[in-house]
């Protein structure tokens, strides 16, 4: 005889969630909680690019380079109206460009010139794999 994780003779219970607890159906929410509410987490707030790894390939996969060291910086605001400001900064010379965020659970999509990039919240960061043609780069920005 086969006891599941329930404790019963042959059961069907299997460890899941987030959690791993049996027959757990609890998830991460928008704070980066698992089992949390989903409340009092919106990414609204100010954020620094930390982290710009770039690839050459689609899918951010294999060996990339780190660019996090370089001449440039780039800072997200994303205001509580749901007003979004991207400022970069490369050699000095800086660049601001206004759009929209919208956040739904962890996601959180930012529409800035028509193009549009969904990241991921968790606790004071954002993360993100833009697609660029042929290439990719993984971006975290931490909140200030």
């Amino acid at each position: 005889t086969c006891y599941d994780c329930a404790g019963t003779p042959n059961g069907t219970a299997v460890l899941s969630g987030c959690d791993n607890a049996c027959n757990s159906t609890a998830v991460v929410d928008c704070a980066g909680v698992c089992g949390g509410s989903n409340t009092n987490c919106s990414a609204a707030g100010t954020y620094n690019l930390t982290t710009q790894i770039g690839y050459d390939n689609a899918d951010c996969s294999g060996e990339g380079t780190d660019y996090s060291d370089t001449d440039s910086n780039m800072s997200l605001i994303l205001s509580s109206n749901n007003v979004a400001t991207a400022t970069s900064t490369f050699e000095g010379e800086s660049n601001s460009q206004t759009g929209t965020w919208t956040q739904s659970g962890n996601q959180v999509t930012i529409t800035i010139d028509g193009e549009s990039i969904t990241s991921t919240s968790s606790g004071n960061t954002l993360t993100a794999y833009v697609d660029m043609d042929e290439s990719c780069v993984f971006m975290v920005f931490t909140k200030n």
